[in-house]
């Protein structure tokens, strides 16, 4: 972790799926850790929204390009509690890299890309 640009803590635990001690400077997959993340930034957003943004609103309220291929009524609150019915290959994490590479990212999860 950083804070004002400094390294103030620099742990690194566990093991490879070989058995080797996880380094620093080792890559991983966090998989459903970003999970935790995303829903504490989203409840601050509808904190601070002033009201203007709720669970029950469609997520394509606020993000138009997400109601495609069927997913206009799906909600705030079933897109957090994975009650979406979105298939779980078109949120593969692997494919996020490659969305961001091609700068496709945003239309590659507002159109649920397999």
């Amino acid at each position: 972790a950083y804070h004002n640009g400094q390294c103030i803590v620099d742990v690194c635990a566990g093991r490879t799926a070989a058995g080797y001690a996880l380094a620093p400077s080792a890559t991983i997959m966090p998989y459903s850790v970003t999970k935790g993340v995303a829903a504490t930034v989203i409840a601050r957003a509808i904190d601070m929204s002033a009201g203007r943004v709720h669970y029950t609103d469609p997520v394509a309220a606020h993000w138009h390009a997400f109601s495609p291929n069927g997913k206009g009524r799906i909600s705030i609150a079933d897109a957090l509690s994975h009650r979406a019915g979105l298939r779980a290959r078109s949120l593969c994490p692997l494919l996020l890299p490659v969305l961001l590479i091609c700068g496709r990212a945003i239309e590659g999860m507002a159109l649920g890309v397999d």
